[in-house]
């Protein structure tokens, strides 16, 4: 059978899936996926549809485990997962492909995603800045202090980006519980 392997960088969990949701119209069907590789199967054009969903720990934790197979037993596939990330498929029927569909268990799954960007961000400026802060102080050879200097410019960097990702998450989060004091 004929795969097809594509190498692509994602930050944004939501752009991901409209990109495998449009492989799949092209007839490139999901079937493995590990840090930026993607590989797919053909498919029918439109035959399935995807959901990436961030779980509470690691996919191999028991909860997990017992989360996954509970969606599988809905006739979800779960077709691939990258440490909390889970990559789930169905059939195209026409409705949208959704886990979680009252109010409450969206802003729970979306506080979830925020914290994970947060956590990751957190930890970005943390090492970025303590870098620039031993760049500033060091007394060692050059190289030793660009190094310092690159990487923790790089890493304030990343931790910027990485809000550019976080930030319509919390945007909505704030709609839904707009809506939910709208709705009591």
């Amino acid at each position: 059978m004929m795969k097809k392997v594509v190498f692509k960088p994602y930050w944004n969990y939501a752009k991901e899936e409209v990109w495998l949701n449009q492989m799949a119209k092209k007839g490139w069907a999901l079937v493995h996926y590990c840090w930026l590789k993607y590989t797919f199967e053909p498919c029918e054009k439109g035959e399935y549809v995807y959901y990436i969903d961030l779980l509470e720990k690691h996919h191999n934790a028991p909860a997990s485990r017992d989360f996954i197979e509970m969606v599988e037993e809905t006739g979800i596939k779960h077709v691939a997962s990258y440490m909390r990330w889970v990559y789930f498929q169905k059939k195209a029927d026409g409705k949208p492909f959704e886990l979680y569909t009252d109010l409450d268990s969206k802003v729970k799954q979306l506080r979830r995603i925020n914290r994970f960007w947060t956590a990751l961000i957190a930890a970005e400026f943390a090492i970025g800045f303590s870098n620039l802060g031993i760049w500033g102080t060091e007394q060692a050879d050059g190289s030793a202090m660009a190094m310092n200097l690159y990487g923790g410019l790089l890493l304030v960097f990343i931790g910027v980006m990485l809000m550019t990702v976080a930030y319509p998450v919390r945007l909505k989060i704030r709609a839904l519980m707009r809506e939910q004091k709208i709705r009591e």
